[in-house]
């Protein structure tokens, strides 16, 4: 199963996605994260493992992606078969182009930007809708993408690969925007859409939810701020979390119940 994390920039994307990981592996399930952020880089620290060296990387970085598109998308098809023992399995890509947590979670990165005029993202978006099209995922393995900021990655139809749709949004006009937009390709694409409302003061849960609803995007969970988050995220450590975890496995029972039965039959 494939699961695209989106959203705007700060909601908690890099949050959540971990969460979602960490709660499909107590599940029983194989727990991979692809971080195609192109800026954040703290992905694998939250995560609690090694940075691997970004997929971009086997090709030189993103100007080496661009050319290979230029080659066709087999390019890239057959650099994920090379980077997995050509068998096209996540299960399969060796280090240092993959790296695990403690607890078992694979850690992926398309690609990141880091030099003056190097480019736009659009390569990476590119690189990421092929991984998902190809990659083959064996049983009980779910995929989590925790995306760039904002809806750039929907122009490049990464979510057509996706099997459901979690967009995160914070207490703001802006955010609640973009999840309309994001709902709106959900149900075009007839993937399954749900939304968490993220670090909402306990005080305002309520006026908070009664907002979305009226806007017509009905919460699947609303996860309080939480003060162990916070903490985690100012000093770059492995992600620790109360009460967001708790939420994010009442999302997850009901992904495996409307996504994950759907996936298998």
């Amino acid at each position: 199963m494939r699961i695209m994390v989106c959203g705007k920039g700060g909601s908690g994307k890099t949050v959540i996605s971990i969460l979602l990981a960490r709660a499909f592996r107590e599940k029983g399930y194989k727990s991979y994260i692809v971080d195609m952020d192109e800026s954040n880089e703290l992905l694998p620290v939250l995560a609690g493992a090694e940075k691997p060296m970004t997929l971009a990387d086997y090709f030189g970085g993103r100007r080496g992606v661009m050319q290979a598109l230029r080659e066709g998308e087999d390019r890239l098809v057959k650099a994920i078969s090379e980077l997995s023992r050509k068998t096209l399995k996540i299960s399969e890509i060796e280090r240092p182009y993959i790296s695990y947590t403690n607890d078992g979670i694979g850690i992926l990165v398309i690609g990141k930007i880091r030099e003056l005029g190097e480019g736009c993202a659009c390569p990476l978006n590119i690189f990421t809708r092929t991984l998902l099209k190809n990659l083959k995922l064996g049983d009980r393995e779910v995929v989590i993408v925790d995306t760039d900021a904002g809806v750039e990655h929907v122009g490049r139809g990464v979510e057509e690969y996706a099997d459901a749709i979690v967009t995160v949004a914070d207490p703001t006009r802006e955010s609640m925007n973009i999840a309309k937009n994001l709902k709106k390709v959900a149900e075009k694409l007839g993937r399954r859409f749900y939304l968490v409302i993220n670090k909402v003061p306990r005080d305002l849960e309520n006026a908070v939810r009664d907002l979305f609803t009226r806007e017509s995007l009905e919460p699947t969970v609303v996860v309080p701020y939480d003060e162990k988050v916070f903490q985690s995220c100012l000093l770059g450590t492995r992600l620790e979390s109360s009460t967001a975890y708790e939420n994010v496995k009442k999302l997850v029972d009901l992904i495996e119940k409307e996504v994950v039965k759907r996936c298998v039959s």
